[in-house]
């Protein structure tokens, strides 16, 4: 016989308000039961499921009255009683309150299914499908979020935090993946206590229900609708990344880098006003200055590994300065090699004026003249400009033409954990978000490669190596992402 309790809530400030709460379908493993057809006239008493198949069996001879199997990769929201299992689906575009107790929840992968807990909606009502197996219908009514994290507000929008970020809520059609974080209501579906969370839920049309199945790493955050997606999708539309976090198992963490920097050094020498030029630097007693203006006092540059533009004085015959890494930065006067393509050359610069962040044959090296940014192979170091060998890394060549220098990124530089390149780009530029770069490999993201920094090469003993050059490494992940109402499995093939 289904058990009906009466519930009165007195809650202020609260999204619940409901007068009853219905046993939800008690649905176990099937475990080692038969679950053969029945043949007789034998009575389903008990509802279990194996291998995404939900079955109505008869429990003492383990046979089957009725069975059927969910969809895999959907979220499938059930009618499911001893006599009929059913996808409601169709359904929630009536009014399905009569039949609120007979509702459970699936939200499936391609290969499994779990049991769901949230909210759905019909055609004009909202119910919680709360863990420990109670349904109900609500009416919200909190006008502010405050307080009841993990409900709906008046608007019938769910918060997902008051803290950070500050009175997000996400309606239904918003779908997609969303954190929620902070302390929740104790009437929430979710988790039905009043702890802290950080648990990702997913939004469709009809439905938010937490997603245990979310299985990803480093799936960016946006601080400004609190939602999650991949990395990839991220940089191909216009939210910002403002966080990484780790999912698994319902629970999601927040991914940081922990190497701390030593303080920024300050500069304080001064030129004599007779060491004064314009246009680029100069070496003045050993330090690197920068010289704006005639007759100006050139002003103390703290030096970074790569190649400054000189001043036209004479005593730069290549016209540029370089700056070599090790125990510390040192400047000198610039060579010129005398070739016309890079091939042997990296990080050099060749007869053109350009410099080469590769050493291909017949590559011709990039224009200082331009600004953009590109990774250098440095699996093997880069001799000439101090950089120390790391297996299979890459270091990030900035080109700041404004400036008149073409210097490599160091960690403190380098805020962005992941770069993005076109595979057949034997040069690396780094994509910049609408670019034309970006555009084409936002367009296919097969030609896509990813590349994450290693911020542990960069950390010896919680502080940055004598370098601090940030190090780069192809990245090979698979990610989960959210398509349409739905949950799929994508799997991003880098360089296969």
């Amino acid at each position: 016989m289904e058990l009906i309790i009466v519930v009165t809530l007195f809650l202020v400030g609260s999204q619940l308000v409901s007068a009853t709460q219905e046993d939800a379908p008690e649905i176990d493993d099937c475990g080692e039961k038969s679950l053969t057809s029945c043949s007789g006239e034998e009575i389903a008493d008990t509802l279990c499921i194996k291998n995404n198949i939900l079955y109505a069996i008869e429990n003492t001879s383990g046979c089957y009255k009725v069975e059927q199997a969910l969809a895999l990769s959907q979220v499938n929201i059930m009618s499911v009683t001893t006599t009929s299992i059913t996808d409601a689906s169709s359904s929630l575009s009536d009014d399905i309150s009569s039949d609120i107790a007979k509702i459970a929840i699936y939200n499936c992968n391609a290969e499994s299914c779990e049991r769901s807990y949230g909210f759905i909606k019909d055609s004009g009502n909202y119910y919680s499908i709360a863990k420990g197996n109670k349904n109900e219908g609500v009416t919200p009514t909190g006008g502010s979020c405050d307080g009841i994290i993990g409900t709906l507000d008046v608007s019938n929008e769910l918060c997902l935090g008051y803290s950070d970020p500050n009175s997000i809520t996400v309606g239904f059609t918003e779908t997609g993946d969303y954190l929620l974080s902070g302390t929740t209501a104790a009437t929430n579906p979710f988790t039905t206590d009043a702890t802290a969370h950080t648990i990702p839920v997913l939004v469709g049309t009809n439905y938010m229900i937490h997603d245990t199945l979310l299985d990803v790493e480093e799936y960016c955050y946006s601080s400004t609708d609190a939602s999650l997606m991949s990395r990839e999708d991220n940089f191909c539309n216009e939210t910002n990344c403002s966080k990484y976090y780790n999912c698994s198992e319902g629970t999601c963490e927040e991914d940081t880098e922990s190497c701390t920097l030593p303080p920024a050094g300050t500069c304080t020498a001064t030129a004599d006003t007779n060491n004064t030029c314009e246009g680029g630097y100069a070496i003045i007693s050993e330090a690197l200055y920068k010289c704006t203006t005639s007759g100006s006092a050139c002003t103390a540059e703290t030096p970074q590994i790569g190649y400054y533009k000189a001043v036209d004085n004479g005593q730069y015959s290549s016209g540029y300065i370089i700056c070599k890494g090790g125990a510390s930065v040192t400047c000198s006067a610039a060579s010129i090699e005398t070739a016309d393509d890079c091939n042997g050359h990296l990080g050099k610069i060749i007869t053109s004026g350009n410099i080469c962040v590769n050493a291909i044959d017949g590559d011709t090296g990039i224009d200082l003249t331009a600004s953009n940014k590109y990774l250098m192979d440095a699996g093997n170091g880069i001799t000439d400009l101090g950089i120390t060998s790391k297996d299979s890394s890459f270091v990030v060549l900035n080109v700041d033409s404004t400036n008149n220098k073409a210097t490599i990124l160091t960690f403190a530089e380098t805020t962005e954990r992941y770069f993005y390149v076109k595979q057949d780009d034997d040069k690396k530029t780094i994509a910049v978000k609408g670019d034309t770069i970006a555009n084409a490999i936002c367009a296919n993201k097969s030609i896509m490669d990813e590349y994450k920094r290693q911020y542990q090469d960069s950390c010896v003993n919680n502080s940055l190596d004598e370098t601090t050059v940030a190090y780069y490494k192809k990245n090979r992940t698979k990610n989960k992402a959210t398509i349409g109402d739905y949950s799929a499995i994508i799997v991003l093939l880098c360089g296969l």
